[in-house]
């Protein structure tokens, strides 16, 4: 086909009636010809937007984005791209459901992160061996335990792993650092059982129709230099070939993370605006409609605010953590959400909230979190257009899973959030 078509709509269904909701349509011509098309965003059967006839050259997109409402909405509605080029016509369709709330957050964890292995033995000590064990039935119970509590929006932490922080990052021979997946970069694999977990991930939540931000990273802990701006560029272009095909492969995630203050340092701040600036052109390029999110803390925010205001104009999504642990001398965690609202507001980038789901035991150990203090978060933060947490793994284990990560206590946990999801929900 000539012609590939694309609708993603940020954030993804299920939202309230609250806040604004971005559709994103694009079309790419993929044939060697020139083509001319016109491009139209429905809802519900009416026009919303519509573009004149434009040309399209091989290998360039043709994009329409409209930004709604959701207030009049309620319920089940349909979102159709189309795409006429000579009286052809083609088409996307999404359904999309708005809920009825007080507040723009749903009071409800819409995803999480999937940690493949975590980087740290210390941390991940209650499920690391066991995680390393996993089998590809194993993963696909795992997706199948997060879709019963509703969190349908799964990110990668990572898909390699280089424990280095501003060196060691090359050898003559290549990158150093080891994949989780079949890459042809890196020194090699994970050792981990399972060949190829991310096609697995992909292929259930396809199934489930869940979305999937795949971890393009880790380069290196903090690393946003140009050589760590040209590999993220060749894994996601390798990513996208392998996995672009799965209808969950909803987003890119940057693995790399960064401190509220952006370093404290204008060289440094320089360095991760003109990355994401490149990073989000080129992803662009290959997946027209596809948000970008990156996964910083929240602390010393009013640090770099100016530096901020830059660097949101690049990003699509920003998911901050650590707002119930802010350090002394900082603004508290609901002001920090209140300016970051604020920014994200001016630069058009949707805030998200990635909610700790541990607390730390007295070795650093990660341990399940209680259920009253998440509940408290999620009545205390509601400004969020999704909260997402940190992580499934080890933390919420579903009883119908074989391999039964972080014990009795993560159990417990997810019994705990999936009476507070039914009672919030009713399924």
């Amino acid at each position: 086909m000539s012609l590939k078509c694309f609708l993603t709509m940020i954030p993804p269904a299920p939202v309230t009636n609250k806040i604004k909701v971005e559709a994103r349509g694009a079309v790419q011509n993929t044939s060697t010809d020139n083509k001319k098309v016109r491009l139209e965003l429905l809802c519900n059967g009416q026009v919303i937007k519509a573009m004149s006839e434009v040309q399209i050259s091989n290998g360039e997109s043709a994009e329409i984005n409209h930004t709604f409402s959701t207030v009049n909405l309620l319920g089940e509605n349909k979102f159709e791209l189309r795409v006429n080029e000579a009286g052809n016509m083609r088409s996307k369709l999404q359904k999309f459901t708005v809920v009825n709330a007080e507040t723009r957050s749903a009071k409800l964890i819409s995803g999480t992160w999937n940690g493949l292995y975590h980087w740290s033995e210390i941390e991940g000590k209650y499920w690391n061996q066991k995680l390393k064990m996993f089998t590809s039935e194993d993963w696909r119970a795992q997706i199948r335990g997060m879709h019963k509590l509703g969190m349908d929006i799964v990110v990668i932490q990572e898909l390699f792993r280089n424990d280095a922080y501003y060196g060691d990052h090359k050898n003559s021979n290549g990158y150093l650092g080891f994949a989780y997946y079949p890459s042809k970069f890196g020194a090699g694999r994970v050792d981990i059982v399972c060949k190829d977990p991310l096609e697995v991930i992909l292929d259930e939540a396809s199934k489930l129709k869940m979305k999937v931000f795949p971890g393009v990273g880790l380069y290196a802990w903090f690393d946003f230099s140009k050589d760590s701006l040209n590999w993220h560029m060749e894994i996601a272009k390798e990513l996208h070939e392998k996995y672009g095909h799965h209808h969950s492969f909803y987003g890119w995630y940057i693995s790399e993370e960064i401190f509220g203050d952006l370093g404290n340092d204008p060289k440094r701040e320089d360095e991760i605006v003109y990355f994401f600036q490149q990073i989000n052109a080129f992803c662009k390029k290959i997946t027209p409609t596809k948000p970008i999110m990156l996964a910083p803390n929240c602390h010393f925010v009013p640090q770099a605010v100016s530096g901020w205001k830059r660097l949101l104009s690049h990003l699509d999504i920003l998911c901050p953590f650590g707002f119930h642990r802010m350090p002394e001398g900082d603004i508290s965690g609901l002001e920090v959400a209140k300016l970051l609202q604020k920014l994200c507001n001016e630069a058009g980038t949707h805030l998200w909230m990635d909610m700790e789901a541990f607390d730390f035991e007295p070795d650093q150990a990660l341990v399940p979190r209680a259920i009253e203090a998440i509940k408290k978060d999620l009545d205390l933060f509601t400004n969020f257009e999704k909260i997402l947490c940190y992580q499934y793994q080890g933390l919420m284990t579903d009883p119908a899973e074989k391999i039964t990560l972080g014990g009795a206590k993560a159990v417990q946990l997810f019994n705990d959030y999936k009476k507070y999801f039914s009672t919030h929900t009713g399924k």
